[in-house]
């Protein structure tokens, strides 16, 4: 896990290749347990099949944090923002 900061922003991102097939048979099961863990944080769970490196993670939520700066996010929330760069896609909607 590599954890960066980003303006006042702190990201930590770790890919989990394989994971057990138990573990995703209730996503949102997954998702509450993980909040839990982490308290205040976001946590984002997605399919990592086309993430090269934990870097891609970093690029992508540099440039959500940026484009909050600049005024050029399309989503709302930081946390779709981030997904909507990881994918290199403009419409929430393919990404979700």
């Amino acid at each position: 896990m590599i954890v960066l900061r980003i303006g006042d922003r702190w990201v930590s991102a770790s890919v989990l290749r394989g994971p057990r097939p138990e573990a995703l048979r209730d996503p949102q099961r997954l998702l509450e347990s993980l909040r839990k863990a982490v308290g205040r944080s976001i946590v984002q769970v997605f399919d990592a099949g086309c993430v090269v490196s934990v870097r891609q993670i970093h690029a992508a939520a540099a440039a959500a944090y940026l484009a909050f700066r600049a005024g050029t996010n399309i989503s709302r929330k930081f946390e779709l923002e981030l997904l909507l760069r990881l994918a290199a896609d403009t419409q929430i909607g393919r990404v979700l």
